[in-house]
């Protein structure tokens, strides 16, 4: 049966000719079988059948092609068919050939077709494919028949379709184009609908590509059909998922980063499950949905991860798994006690033992598989060295101080600390392996577990002290505990006085701290592991004993501080009401009603009425907690003796005279004022107090016998006792007279303590505010009284307004600090020459003297404005009133004290927001310094053409990790700028990379005139803090590579040469030899790198040319740079750094200047000196304008300030 029709059809089946690239010698062998046969029966019948499972493939029926003559009427083609002929078939065969043999063509073959004329019949087109056959990989000038000049073998039609393939293959080399990265480009092909929105999206991928003229994209663009696109919509499919999956993994590894730095230890415990995992696949599938790795609401990536290819997923895995597993085994090690497999693991000679004895040491199965993963041959040091730090934490407990001392001593020696460890194990070799190198982190393991030991002491000590609190006891400070023991040693520290004694001022400061803000700022943001310190549920806690602390029987309030009660303001003031109403009064006769807290029957109502307040009033376990049997009866339950109901009651009758006189309803002067409750109501917190006294004032002559003094079992006595406020300004005088002097650990001396706390500066004011205003707009008010309110008012104002010119004249000194302070950290760059340790210590400590002086002047200025405003606000000017004879006068007086307190309260405003801006900086500056100092932070430019990112290692090349462009500038916004230098450099300090990454500098100049489109340069610098142990001198050695060198031209690689040479020196303390290495084939680099280094040396106080050494295998050296001690005309130097690159060389020049600047270190030194001093000579304690005193004492009380106001941020903590 005939077959024509099949066989023609097969070859022109495009689409399943497409095969894959193992399979497409086949299919072109098949083809030119057919083009190099003559149209006959015998020839081509023979070229066809000797390809007949090749064309099975596209079609079964042509499987079982025979030659004719077929006695059996098998299949076979029919050269006399008159439709479906052998000449279509050739012709259908040549252009199949042609299309498939432009995949891959090179493009400007491609363009070239595309813009050749194909009029007439289309033999210029045929003339160019003859032309580039060579280099398409075909043999058109052997193909029976072929002429240029006819359409025998390639018809017109077909070329048209050779076009259109043509026009599409150049779009999927565009597609594939590294540099055409935005999805847009290959979504618009992917979505278009018709052929305008097609051709729309391929003009648009043409011109992004850089496909020119615009008339070549037009033809590109007008050989294009809707129908022929499925190749191109299925690169561009692939390559959009490509382009959203690789994104998508670079933002996972980026989470993977952010969480590997900050994981506890804990959590990656937790992790086994995923870490063991032996397949690569399952591995990445199941860390992608970890609750652990954090996403970004703006960079998704979790739902993409299960479309991932497999390939990719492998990689992933094989680039990550292992370390998480070796991270995973060094947060293990230290859960595992030494055991008798520990000495085996020390002493393991490579992997396969260490896996080992690693396994029968930890013991865990889960773990096997990790541990498998985890020791590979190039850690076997590393792990072995974790396992003797552990070794390390758990020998310290054991040892005394004097041991502990020994050991110490023994770790500045490897020898001595190996015969010492091996003695403390029992083996003479355990810890033979250890290297010189390794005794860094060995003695940080060693201050690591001494610390620890501390710590434990501390905590210890610390919880012994919050349970003598006021409402101290077993869980009352929980949240507190928690917090304390998450701190970082040297906070802990700060808790404690000189003596080693907790610091109960400090920790009140902590108890009475409300605000997450407010505790962040006395505690800082970080605990003992760099992780953030949590702190809301201390906040809450806080908040809730603030509230407890109002109870006016401390006894309910411990009892209360148990248990987890809804508490808010209303429900104290109702407790407090009923501790009133319900007061020990046995005696009382009409009208008021007799209350006995003794007998059972007025207890168990007074302790259901305040269970009742709090919604327990049914509540048997509440009852109890009050040492009642139950809800229903008076009868004690004997628990503890009745401690608690017998305490309760004690201070119910100690409290009964205060209680009284609360309660009292007669108005002043007889009964007591507004003011005058408020401080009783703090007495009666504190136990003792009713049992304060004070002498009644002598008479002349002196009354014999002399009077009994005031005390507090009346409402007059309690009147007298409690105007001692009026006659002082803070809480201490107002203590030191009522209760002066008390014996040591006596009840006295615990009661003025206690009553200290109670009285903070702010309560102190508001009692203070409380009584002036009374006095001017109470019931109880006169002229005569408001004329005195004034008067005092400005006596007080007298003495604010001699200090604030002392205050200007300080600020005067800052003015231009508080501009500096910003680039200060910078400074302490170690290539500064001004940085030696005993200077910039010295001056570190004048920094942290005038940041003291700051909280003293914004606890001052912030004092004085409170209570300026307060006030001004408590005197309103009185309305007029002609019966009044004073009424005038009081009103005059009144408008001149306003007048008074606004003008100071301008000054004040002012000096206050100055003042909390220069602390602010100045903290900034100090952590941003002790980073510098310790190492551990580095000064980076910010500039519109960099961007920094953190790689892990291996991942530095472009191909890895693309090369970003800063695109993260702020908006563009309408501003003024006066007294700024335009052309200093924008420094930051940022942490540097932690070990196993490296910091990222791309470098890229966009196309200004094709946003969006290929940069005109492009590179990457990257920097490694941790490519080898801390030298002996306590420096890092710090690596820079450049990863990809720039595209565009010499003078961007020589602007990249000197951000690395920016970035190899200003970390370089002088004493090391810069080692540069050269790649054989990277000539050009290595001279670069060095002109650069020799550039910058320029301005380095610590640089010679004889310092540079050279490794590696680039054979280039600098012997032509240089003659007769200058740079010759040839050199890099001279024609590119100074000449072409210029500008930019410039720029990095000026940049690292700013590093350097002794004149600008200088200049700030002496700005703070002088500020300190004046403050010690005019605002210090003992000078004529004293403000430290009172701002020192109200710090000790309630913290600084700063602490107590909205945060204020600073620093550069990111």
């Amino acid at each position: 049966m005939p077959k024509n029709r099949e066989l023609l059809t097969a070859i022109r089946n495009t689409t399943a000719l497409r095969v894959a690239p193992r399979n497409v010698p086949i299919r072109n062998a098949a083809l030119e079988a057919i083009l190099s046969a003559n149209e006959t029966q015998g020839p081509f019948e023979d070229a066809v059948i000797a390809h007949a499972t090749f064309w099975g493939g596209i079609d079964h029926t042509l499987a079982g092609l025979y030659k004719r003559p077929s006695v059996r009427g098998d299949d076979y083609i029919e050269a006399t068919d008159p439709t479906n002929t052998f000449r279509l078939m050739k012709q259908a065969a040549a252009e199949q050939r042609v299309k498939f043999a432009l995949a891959g063509a090179p493009t400007d073959a491609l363009v070239g077709l595309l813009t050749t004329d194909y009029a007439d019949n289309g033999k210029q087109l045929r003339d160019y494919l003859e032309l580039k056959q060579n280099a398409l990989g075909l043999t058109l000038n052997t193909v029976p028949g072929w002429n240029t000049a006819n359409e025998d073998i390639l018809t017109k039609d077909a070329l048209l379709r050779v076009r259109t393939e043509a026009a599409n293959q150049v779009l999927i080399q565009l597609i594939a184009k590294p540099g055409l990265t935005d999805p847009k480009l290959f979504d618009d092909l992917v979505k278009a609908t018709n052929e305008r929105e097609l051709q729309a999206a391929a003009k648009a991928l043409a011109t992004a590509g850089g496909i020119t003229p615009p008339t070549t994209v037009d033809k590109l663009v007008d050989a294009m059909t809707f129908a022929d696109r499925g190749i191109v919509v299925d690169a561009a499919t692939a390559r959009h998922k490509t382009l959203l999956d690789d994104k998508a993994i670079t933002e996972f590894e980026k989470q993977l980063r952010e969480f590997r730095s900050s994981v506890t230890d804990a959590n990656l415990l937790g992790m086994q499950a995923i870490l063991s995992q032996r397949d690569p696949v399952n591995f990445f599938d199941n860390l992608a949905t970890s609750p652990n790795l954090k996403e970004d609401g703006a960079n998704l990536y979790k739902g993409r991860m299960p479309g991932v290819d497999d390939p990719k997923k492998q990689k992933f895995a094989n680039d990550h798994q292992q370390a998480l597993c070796e991270q995973y085994l060094k947060a293990k090690i230290p859960t595992v006690a030494p055991n008798g497999h520990l000495i085996s693991a020390l002493k393991a000679a490579d992997a396969t033992n260490l896996r080992t004895h690693l396994k029968n040491f930890i013991n865990v199965r889960g773990d096997d598989a990790i541990i498998d993963k985890a020791v590979t041959d190039t850690n076997v040091a590393a792990i072995k060295l974790a396992l003797a730090k552990d070794a390390i934490k758990h020998l310290i407990p054991t040892l005394s101080d004097v041991e502990l001392k020994k050991l110490q001593e023994n770790a500045a020696n490897l020898d001595s600390f190996k015969v010492a460890m091996n003695a403390k194990v029992g083996d003479p070799n355990a810890f033979d392996f250890l290297k010189k190198e390794d005794l860094p982190e060995l003695r940080a393991a060693i201050r690591e577990g001494v610390d620890v030991k501390a710590r434990t002491k501390r905590e210890a000590d610390f919880d012994a002290a919050v349970a003598t609190s006021r409402l101290g006891g077993a869980g009352i400070h929980a949240q507190l505990k928690v917090v304390f023991k998450d701190l970082p040693s040297e906070k802990q520290k700060e808790l404690f006085k000189a003596d080693g004694t907790v610091d109960r001022q400090k920790v009140d400061v902590l108890i009475n701290a409300k605000t997450e803000d407010r505790l962040h700022s006395l505690l800082g943001n970080k605990n003992a592991k760099g992780q953030p310190l949590v702190v809301a549920g201390l906040a809450a806690e806080n908040e809730r004993l603030a509230l407890l602390r109002q109870i006016s029987n401390p006894e309910i309030a411990k009892v209360l501080a148990g248990r987890t009660d809804d508490l808010d303001q209303d429900k104290i003031d109702r407790i407090n009401a009923i501790l009133l109403n319900r007061r020990h009064n046995p005696g009382a006769v009409h009208p008021a009603v007799p209350f006995d807290i003794n007998t059972a029957a007025d207890y168990k109502t007074f302790i259901t009425e305040i269970a009742t307040v709090l919604g327990k009033g049914t509540d048997d376990v509440f009852h109890q907690a009050f040492n009642l049997t139950d809800r229903n009866s008076n009868v004690l339950n004997g628990a503890g003796g009745n401690a608690i109901a017998v305490a309760v009651k004690a201070r119910q009758v100690t409290n009964q005279h205060l209680f009284a006189a609360l309660a009292d309803p007669t108005p002043p002067p007889t009964g007591l004022t507004e003011s005058q409750k408020k401080l009783v109501e703090i007495f009666a917190r504190v136990e003792g107090t009713h049992g304060l006294t004070k002498p009644q004032p002598a008479t002349v002559p002196p009354t014999v016998p002399a009077p009994p003094p005031y005390n507090m079992n009346s409402v007059a006595g309690i009147k007298k006792i409690v105007e001692t406020f009026l006659y002082h300004n803070d809480p201490d005088g107002f203590l030191d007279e009522l209760i002066p002097s008390p014996a040591a650990n006596s009840p006295e001396e615990k009661m003025k303590a206690e009553l200290r706390r109670e009285f903070t500066p702010e309560q102190f004011r508001a009692v203070e505010d409380l009584r002036l205003k009374s006095n001017f707009v109470g019931p109880m008010a006169t002229d005569e009284k408001r004329l005195k309110v004034i008067k005092e008012i400005n006596e007080n104002l007298d003495q604010q307004e001699k200090i604030t010119p002392k205050i200007e004249k300080h600020k005067g000194h800052l003015d231009k600090l508080n501009q500096d302070l910003a680039i200060l950290p910078n400074l302490f760059s170690k290539a500064n020459d001004e940085i030696a340790k005993n200077k910039a210590g010295k001056m570190i400590g004048e920094y942290k003297a005038l940041s003291g002086q700051c909280d003293l002047l914004i606890e001052h200025l912030a004092t004085a404005q409170r209570d300026l405003q307060a006030r001004l606000d408590d005197t309103p000017m009185p309305a007029e009133d002609p019966t009044a004879p004073q009424r005038g006068a009081v009103r005059k007086a009144t408008k001149e004290l306003h007048d008074r307190l606004e003008k100071e309260l301008a000054v004040i405003d002012e000096q206050l927001e100055f003042y909390k801006g220069v602390q602010d900086k100045i903290g900034g500056a100090l952590r941003d310094i002790d980073k510098m100092m310790k190492g551990t932070g580095t000064a980076l430019v910010e500039t519109e053409t960099i961007k920094y990112t953190v790689l892990d290692k291996g991942k530095e090349k472009a191909s890895d990790t693309a090369i970003q462009a800063n695109a993260s500038g702020p908006a563009p916004v309408v501003h003024g700028t006066v007294n700024a230098d335009p052309d200093a450099p924008i420094f930051k300090v940022k942490d540097i990379p932690k070990a196993g990454q490296v910091l990222a500098i791309d470098i890229t100049h966009p196309n200004p005139t094709t946003p969006g489109g290929a940069p005109v340069s492009q590179s990457r610098v990257t920097v490694d803090y941790h490519p080898g142990p801390a030298n002996t001198d306590g420096s890092r050695p710090i690596r820079v590579n450049i990863a990809e060198a720039a595209t565009g031209g010499d003078k961007f690689l020589a602007e990249q040469a000197m951000e690395a040479a920016k970035n190899l020196l200003k970390d370089w303390n002088g004493k090391s030899p810069i080692r540069l290495n050269g790649v054989h084939g990277k000539d050009k680099q290595l001279q670069f790198l060095w002109t650069a280094v020799c550039r910058l040396g320029e301005e380095h106080p610590k640089f010679s040319r004889d310092k540079i050494e050279f490794r590696g295998t680039s054979s280039w050296r600098p012997d032509n740079e240089r003659s007769f001690g200058r740079y010759t005309a040839e050199s890099a130097y001279k024609k590119v750094f100074e000449g072409s690159a210029k500008s930019l060389v410039d720029a990095k020049v000026d940049e690292f200047k700013a590093l350097v600047n002794k004149d600008k270190r200088n200049a700030i030194d002496k700005g703070v000196k002088s500020a300190t001093s004046l403050f010690r000579d005019s605002l210090d304690e003992g000078r004529k304008q004293d403000i430290a005193t009172r701002a020192k004492k109200d710090i000790a009380v309630q913290g600084p300030m700063v602490s107590r106001a909205p945060t204020l941020g600073g620093g550069s903590d990111d």
